[in-house]
């Protein structure tokens, strides 16, 4: 009789639990549309093999294959920079691709945009990489990552703090 009970208090704990979960994610997803949602759902299918393909272009250092697939055009900023960003990288005393490598291997995390000025219902899907830099107190290198209305990802930039200054 004493484990029945028991065992109806955890099942009862276990339902509030999964209802609460539940209420909390409609919570988050509130305001946004069917074709919103379709779309992070899109984003997330999308996102490993488009890292995995980013990561190892960057390795090989394959320019090519960025520009053409993985970069915006207005990469950093201004159109055309793409070329600019790899001759910095390329720079012995800058050493962008090493620093580039080792941020991608941290990984990345959803960029959350509630905080900003955009509306999270119209915000496009994004990433940051490294993870640390999703906090305000990140002082190095990051990259960015935007899930575009093409249904594809594109790397936005990799900078350091100093570029802002």
């Amino acid at each position: 009789m004493r484990r029945t009970q028991i065992f109806f208090l955890l099942l009862a704990l276990l339902f509030s639990l999964v209802g609460y979960s539940q209420q909390a994610d409609s919570h988050l997803r509130k305001g946004l549309t069917a074709q919103d949602q379709a779309r992070e759902a899109a984003a997330k299918k999308a996102w490993p093999a488009y890292f995995a393909a980013f990561r190892a272009a960057v390795k090989k250092r394959d320019r090519a294959t960025l520009k053409e697939k993985l970069m915006i055009l207005e990469f950093n900023g201004s159109p055309a920079l793409r070329d600019a960003a790899f001759r910095k990288w390329d720079n012995p005393k800058v050493r962008g691709w090493a620093k580039f490598d080792r941020v991608l291997t941290l990984g990345a995390v959803p960029l959350d945009s509630s905080g900003g000025e955009q509306d999270p219902a119209t915000a496009l899907p994004s990433r940051i990489a490294p993870p640390a830099a999703s906090r305000g107190s990140y002082k190095g290198w990051f990259t960015v990552f935007e899930f575009r209305e093409d249904g594809r990802w594109y790397c936005l930039q990799f900078t350091s703090p100093a570029d802002f200054r």
